[in-house]
């Protein structure tokens, strides 16, 4: 037997339950001056009992976003299991984006033109606020497209790829040089000669 899904409570409901006009609980849960902070309080107490949470199809339609960042990784799928450093990018990104209530789409593709493919259908159906750029490269078109699409962005790797052709795009690195003479100079300090 098929069961009929839950229904989402709206702010229709919330408005009935707090006595409240819809446009109140519009103002009260987008923060918005037009209610007082004892109506407002009110409000978002009412809306946490019935478990209303804000639609990201709605919040993308009105420009707010959709509380989602994006990942493609461009590489076979069943290479994942043997490179642990993308998964634990993956667990590490995602913990802190649930810290802050965003979620993270991600998707695994053959090679970088369906990479960028990806990239262009989530714009245009604005489904991520931002993306994550793993394994930068000489030559890399992603951050052209990028910078065309409007798409902001945090490249995880070296800063000359990420920067190609004038497309400054933010970006995070591990400083590996230096963490390898640091362990060469700890090995050098235990007496060792032969690394």
């Amino acid at each position: 037997m098929r069961r009929t899904p839950a229904r989402r409570p709206t702010m229709k409901d919330i408005a009935r339950r707090a006595g409240v006009s819809e446009s109140a609980v519009s103002f009260a849960l987008n923060d918005r001056p037009g209610v007082s902070e004892t109506t407002r309080d009110r409000i978002r107490r009412v809306a946490e009992q019935l478990g209303w949470q804000p639609s990201t199809a709605a919040r993308a339609l009105s420009g707010e976003g959709s509380a989602t960042i994006g990942l493609v990784l461009a590489r076979p799928a069943r290479t994942l299991g043997v490179e642990s450093f993308f998964l634990q990018l993956v667990s590490g990104v995602q913990e802190v984006l649930s810290h802050r209530r965003l979620g993270l789409l991600f998707q695994v593709v053959e090679d970088i033109d369906a990479e960028c493919e990806v990239y262009r259908r989530w714009w245009a159906e604005h489904r991520v606020d931002g993306l994550l750029v793993v394994d930068p490269r000489d030559d890399d078109p992603r951050p052209a497209l990028l910078d065309e699409l409007g798409l902001p962005a945090v490249v995880v790797g070296s800063t000359g790829a990420a920067r190609a052709g004038g497309h400054a795009i933010s970006n995070i690195w591990a400083d590996d040089a230096g963490a390898m003479a640091s362990i060469v100079d700890h090995l050098y300090g235990l007496g060792h000669r032969r690394i």
